[in-house]
């Protein structure tokens, strides 16, 4: 069950509240569904309606509500780059016909949306998630629309959220638009014992980890080539899966060493918390901006961390990781360097999970949304 978010004072005004543009919740799918989940489930605590679009075919199930917020179920085209933009546009519909107070849509790549709700006079706070146009995955005519969605999103949306410094100075800097830093926050964890890891003929400190879409800006194969450099006879544990066939991930499985494991995406946050919290080291290979949950997540659990050297992974991992640059060599080396080094300290614990606190997150979008909710004048469309 959610806790509701603490605050000093009163709940403002209660607000009929919109979440469009992630799969859904429960989450079970990366960090926009896990702030969507995280929030919403949090204003719901404090009084406010929301709604929570979501992905009909991910959820056959499908129940009414979550922890007090409306769960309500659309359609998608199965197509790579536009399933979720399919989705959110049908979700639009609807949300036009229920007349919310404010509407919170994640991810930049929904502004002919964001423009059309603005237009029709619904003041619409998003959260512009990475730089989605920095993909790998995506071709030259999908990177183009999403830089041309990014600056039309900043235009014309009612409030920018960036969950990275990093990100909010790039849009400062490209778009000339501000927009407000709030970032993601720590899910309270529960592994379990050591002997929980038998289902997967693990041992405690005998692995290395990395949860990651198999994307090919998460850098999956460096880690694999790194370990086929190593000499180590711990083994690489990989969870993460992909929603669409991929060639990328076709070629690494195909030649996959024998001391690297694949095991597909798993949804259980008390399997992935026993995961993490016995590996020897954690390996974040993420490269595409923004603050990566999964790199929070690492670090809230207490894991020796190996993170690639990017901008992004500096604002989250300070000087506590062990760095390495785009090279299996370099990764190896830094793995062995994550592996031998401290534990944090719960002091050290302590003060990154207040820094990165789901309680004080939703408050902040509380406040960015009632704000929104509450001034007529909005940026023209």
């Amino acid at each position: 069950m959610q806790r509701a978010a603490h605050s000093s004072h009163a709940p403002p005004r209660p607000l009929r509240i919109s979440v469009l543009g992630t799969k859904g919740i429960p989450c079970r799918y990366g960090g926009p569904e896990t702030c969507a989940q995280e929030v919403s489930t949090r204003l719901a605590a404090r009084g406010h309606e929301v709604t929570v679009y979501c992905n009909r075919s991910l959820y056959p199930s499908r129940p009414a509500r979550l922890s007090g917020v409306h769960l309500a179920y659309m359609p998608e085209l199965p197509t790579k780059a536009f399933h979720i933009f399919s989705q959110t546009a049908l979700a639009v519909a609807d949300v036009v016909r229920k007349n919310p107070d404010v509407v919170l849509l994640f991810n930049v790549g929904h502004a002919p949306l964001v423009a059309a709700l603005r237009r029709l006079g619904f003041p619409v706070v998003v959260n512009v998630d990475g730089l989605e146009w920095e993909r790998a995955k995506w071709g030259p005519v999908v990177k183009a629309y999403y830089r041309h969605a990014a600056a039309w999103t900043a235009r014309v949306a009612t409030t920018l959220i960036a969950d990275s410094h990093e990100i909010r100075r790039f849009y400062s800097a490209r778009f000339g638009r501000d927009s407000v830093y709030v970032p993601y926050g720590v899910v309270r964890e529960r592994p379990g014992p050591p002997s929980h890891l038998a289902r997967f003929d693990l041992q405690p400190l005998d692995y290395a980890l990395m949860i990651a879409r198999l994307e090919p800006e998460n850098n999956i194969r460096l880690a694999v080539e790194a370990f086929r450099l190593a000499q180590t006879p711990s083994e690489l544990v990989v969870v993460g899966g992909v929603a669409y066939r991929s060639r990328y991930v076709r070629s690494i499985r195909d030649t996959l060493p024998p001391h690297v494991r694949f095991l597909g995406p798993i949804y259980e946050a008390d399997t992935l918390s026993t995961l993490r919290r016995y590996c020897a080291a954690y390996i974040h290979a993420h490269e595409v901006g923004g603050t990566s949950p999964g790199l929070v997540q690492a670090f809230a659990a207490g894991c020796r961390v190996a993170v690639l050297d990017t901008c992004f992974n500096r604002e989250v991992a300070g000087p506590r990781a062990a760095y390495f640059k785009k090279d299996p060599s370099d990764l190896a080396r830094a793995l062995m360097a994550a592996a031998h080094d401290r534990s944090p300290s719960s002091a050290e614990l302590r003060k990154f999970r207040c820094r990165y606190n789901w309680d004080d997150v939703a408050l902040r979008y509380e406040g960015l949304l009632c704000s929104a909710a509450e001034n007529p004048l909005r940026l023209a469309a």
